[in-house]
């Protein structure tokens, strides 16, 4: 499961998953603060050294003087580090190649002044290609622990289900909504599998019609005559709840013009959640399952 970005204490920035808004400000805003301080004040000193232009430099304007050089090239590695820090390749590179050129005095004052307009505009063009998808604290909850909505005993009788389970908060969080239906689609295949076992050993290919046709068929024969084991009113609610995923979850959603709306998503989501529970709660009707140790 992707965790939240590591601590700002670290400054690390992860590839991909959740970064809070306190990592943001404290690893993001400090290296762009930290930029941007470097090229104002870069500019401010190349305006300077043009107004005095002839004393720490030669004819040509190009600084030769060692403090001159350092009053340039040291803002050029702040903002060189800076953009390393946060991804600004493309500044990084700008930076790192006028820092070359001054030091091997080939820039004018006049000419560094261009170069670090472009150096700005590099700058301000990578800031804007760097894009936070923001949600609120409850999706979070469903991107980092999408499966504190099931109760423990699912993932012990159904550790195949974790995956799709994880895939599904995550979808529902980020707004793919009909693609969060078809995660939790697939995590009610693995109880249906189970419970074809069960009920159909002999069908290769399960799926939905055939077990609860079986499911309703057993319950009407008299109690001795069944083959299923167990009470009623497990079998009931199970045809029950069954009927109202192959109608409602697995039919329409399969359709290509079907759109799944966040309040559906989140319905079929809370069902989903009450189905596998409930099978987990009573799964010692349909499969055995092996206790924890004390």
């Amino acid at each position: 499961m992707q965790q939240l970005a590591p601590s700002p204490s670290q400054q690390e920035w992860p590839t991909h998953g959740l970064v809070s808004l306190r990592d943001m400000f404290e690893i993001r805003a400090r290296l762009f603060i930290a930029a941007s301080q470097a090229l104002a004040k870069l500019s401010a000193r190349v305006e300077e050294r043009q107004r005095l232009s002839g004393v720490h430099s030669s004819a040509d304007g190009v600084p030769r003087d060692p403090m001159a050089k350092i009053s340039v090239t040291g803002p050029l590695a702040e903002i060189s580090a800076s953009c390393e820090g946060f991804g600004g390749v493309v500044t990084k590179q700008l930076a790192d190649r006028l820092i070359d050129l001054v030091s091997a005095e080939l820039l004018s004052f006049s000419k560094l002044a261009v170069e670090i307009d472009a150096l700005n505009q590099a700058f301000l063009a990578e800031l804007n290609a760097t894009k936070f998808y923001a949600i609120t604290p409850a999706m979070a909850k469903l991107v980092e622990r999408p499966q504190e909505r099931f109760s423990d005993d699912v993932l012990r009788v159904f550790p195949e289900a974790a995956s799709d389970i994880d895939e599904a908060g995550r979808c529902y969080a980020f707004g793919r909504h009909t693609a969060c239906v078809f995660h939790l689609m697939r995590v009610l295949e693995v109880p249906l599998q189970h419970l074809a076992k069960t009920l159909l050993p002999n069908d290769r290919k399960p799926n939905w019609a055939p077990i609860i046709e079986k499911i309703d068929t057993e319950l009407k024969l008299p109690y001795k005559q069944r083959s299923i084991i167990g009470p009623e009113s497990f079998w009931a609610d199970v045809s029950a709840r069954m009927h109202a995923v192959k109608i409602a979850w697995r039919n329409r959603v399969m359709h290509v013009d079907s759109i799944v709306t966040a309040e559906r998503a989140s319905s079929i989501f809370d069902a989903t959640c009450g189905l596998m529970n409930f099978l987990s709660d009573h799964a010692e009707h349909f499969l055995h399952v092996d206790q924890p140790p004390s």
